[in-house]
């Protein structure tokens, strides 16, 4: 069975001699490992399609195989998106990206929303103030995280369930506590943050 499929590369691992998985997040599937044969090979052409943070279209064939389901049969790279490699700030925070995405996605679970945000954060990331690429990557987490389901609850003590009007307290477990309720091994937040926070889950990919 064929597969055209529109991806972003999160990862890259030698297999065998010549050949590569690669980890890619695509529109269609999700994310998905797909086996490229010989681009370790001096003459190969298909090597710039396993850099990570390049988005490609891909012709895959589907396999029967316990180590990967997909093997690539062509395609085109879409955009090589070389500004995130042309500072050394920037492709950090766009590693941390692709390593979140990676470690936080099943694999083959469609979810158009995810793809549209890993592409929009890894556009506007070089046009970002470098004061800013924090702020940015934190954003890009928290609502990252709440696609996935793991949402905090943010404006009520997840212990006794009152309102919070005065010292908040981070349960790394479930979300914020109260003063009231808080142990020796939680951490103290601002006010603030936890507004900002909840910004933060309210945006969309766009914005």
């Amino acid at each position: 069975m064929y597969y055209i499929v529109n991806g972003i590369v999160l990862n890259k691992m030698d297999y065998l001699e010549y050949d590569k998985f690669v980890v890619l997040y695509t529109l269609e599937l999700g994310k998905i490992r797909v086996l490229f044969k010989s681009v370790n090979k001096p003459t190969a052409k298909l090597i710039s399609f396993t850099e990570p943070a390049t988005e490609v279209e891909l012709q895959l064939v589907k396999l029967k195989s316990s180590d990967y389901m997909f093997k690539c049969a062509g395609g085109t790279v879409k955009n090589y998106n070389n500004s995130l490699r042309n500072n050394t700030e920037i492709y950090l925070y766009t590693c941390k990206v692709l390593e979140i995405v990676d470690k936080l996605t099943l694999e083959v679970v469609k979810d158009e929303q995810k793809y549209f945000l890993i592409k929009r954060m890894l556009e506007i990331l070089p046009l970002c103030d470098v004061n800013k690429y924090k702020l940015l990557y934190l954003a890009f987490v928290y609502r990252f995280i709440k696609l996935c389901g793991y949402t905090p609850k943010l404006d009520k003590c997840v212990r006794c369930g009152g309102e919070i009007n005065e010292e908040y307290f981070f349960d790394s477990s479930s979300g914020v506590v109260c003063n009231r309720c808080k142990k020796a091994s939680d951490i103290k937040i601002f006010y603030n943050a936890t507004k900002i926070i909840q910004k933060f889950y309210k945006l969309t990919a766009e914005q």
